[in-house]
């Protein structure tokens, strides 16, 4: 009990503490701000001019150039990928401008999404009207199937017509029923006659053989 009594914070203790934090503080700023004073003064002498230190701690050179400690510890003109990169960061942060105009299009996006089905749905119907069936189509309709099927029957009627007409030209008559029997007794003889040359023997045919010889002396007999 006596030691943690000891040890319990008094406000002479907590006072010591805070000045010696103080303190610390003050000194690391005063080092600081002596090590920046250095670094700017060594620039100075070293070709980047006048520097201007401003509110948010930027430090500038004559020419404008943004200045950042090297790896030298020494103060030198930030390398221009760094600066194009601040630029670009620079012009890519928004702005009311660009806020507005985001806004803007997000609001006009939204409005066109909600005229979009009501658009197509009014054209929805106004093709569904110009569909349904009138009076007159129907009239129409009625009047094409009439029309086909009068011609169907029409033509199913020349179709019938003709088919009489070459049944009626291939019927028999009188005269090709002679002409046919004609024809037919023809051909019989003509098969008769053929018949009958083929039955009779060939005349005989007398053939005379003279044979001439001659003989051990010479002669002909």
């Amino acid at each position: 009990d006596a030691v943690a009594l000891a040890n319990m914070p008094t406000a002479a203790s907590e006072a010591a503490k805070a000045a010696d934090v103080a303190a610390r503080e003050a000194a690391s700023a005063a080092s600081s701000s002596e090590a920046i004073n250095d670094a700017v003064e060594w620039a100075e002498a070293n070709g980047q001019g006048e520097l201007d230190i401003a509110e948010d701690g930027t430090i500038t050179n004559q020419y404008g150039e943004v200045m950042v400690v090297d790896s030298s510890g020494n103060l030198a003109p930030a390398p221009r990928t760094e600066v194009v990169n601040d630029a670009i960061d620079q012009a890519n942060a928004p702005t009311a401008a660009s806020e507005a105009a985001k806004a803007a299009e997000v609001a006009a996006a939204e409005v066109a999404s909600a005229a979009s089905p009501a658009a197509s749905s009014e054209v929805n119907d106004a093709v569904a009207l110009a569909n349904m069936p009138t009076a007159a189509s129907e009239a129409t309709k009625a009047a094409e199937i009439a029309a086909a099927e009068a011609a169907s029957a029409a033509s199913f009627a020349a179709s019938s017509e003709v088919n009489d007409a070459v049944a009626l030209a291939n019927m028999p008559t009188a005269a090709s029923e002679a002409a046919k029997a004609a024809e037919v007794a023809a051909a019989e003889a003509a098969s008769a006659a053929s018949s009958a040359a083929a039955s009779q023997p060939e005349p005989a045919v007398l053939v005379t053989i003279e044979l001439v010889g001659v003989s051990s002396d010479s002669d002909l007999f």
